[in-house]
């Protein structure tokens, strides 16, 4: 199982994430972004096999639509196969430590195996430290058996 942080700025090229693949994606947005620029990180965790996005802060739920996109881009337009979806949760603001332990315990593919966790961090100030010490040291939350979606909303808090 691998994690690792990556901070960028707006208009930042994103490098390759490639290595990570399968993986899912805990997106930390401290900073403004372009449309555009939005357009091409969304395009880049498609194509390097992000599975699962949970983006966190500022115009959060902008990336669920954005993420869509580039899957429907990536497909022509065409119905895209279980093995291939993205699921997506995002989060306006609220505790990092209790989205890092929903990452860890319930951030789950329906045919995907995601062992890497991507930490994106949008932001002027790089964070690694503080950031990754938070990620390491929240719990894992699991709702196991067959939990109702209430239970599943009481345990999440």
């Amino acid at each position: 199982m691998e994690m690792e942080y990556l901070q960028l700025r707006n208009n930042d090229v994103v490098p390759s994430l490639d290595h990570l693949r399968p993986f899912k994606c805990v997106l930390l947005i401290d900073s403004d972004f372009s449309t555009a620029w939005q357009k091409k990180i969304s395009e880049r965790l498609v194509k390097s096999g992000c599975y699962y996005l949970m983006p966190w802060g500022k115009n959060a739920s902008s990336w669920n639509d954005a993420i869509d996109s580039a899957l429907l881009a990536q497909f022509n337009y065409q119905a895209i196969p279980a093995e291939s979806s993205i699921m997506t949760s995002w989060y306006d603001y609220g505790s990092t430590m209790d989205l890092f332990a929903f990452c860890k315990g319930m951030a789950k593919h329906e045919v995907q195996q995601l062992d890497n966790t991507l930490v994106l961090h949008i932001s002027e100030t790089d964070r690694a430290e503080s950031i990754l010490r938070n990620y390491c040291a929240a719990g894992s939350l699991h709702v196991g058996g067959k939990a109702t979606l209430r239970e599943r909303a009481l345990a999440w808090g």
